[in-house]
């Protein structure tokens, strides 16, 4: 196999693990702004379900 054949074949085989790396990368990083999307979410509710119990309390 020429040379030039060879060293585009070992190109393809870097880009192709290079994309793979990549998108488990990505895949990883909108898995955790998931998450913390959802953490600030819940942590939210919750503050103002606090809030609201406050105040009922504060009335009773």
């Amino acid at each position: 196999m020429p040379n030039t054949v060879q060293s585009c074949l070992n190109v393809d085989a870097v880009i192709e693990k290079f994309t793979l790396v990549l998108q488990v990368f990505l895949f990883q990083q909108f898995r955790a702004l998931i998450f913390r999307s959802v953490e600030d979410d819940a942590m939210h509710d919750f503050d103002g379900l606090n809030d609201e119990a406050d105040g009922a309390l504060t009335l009773a």
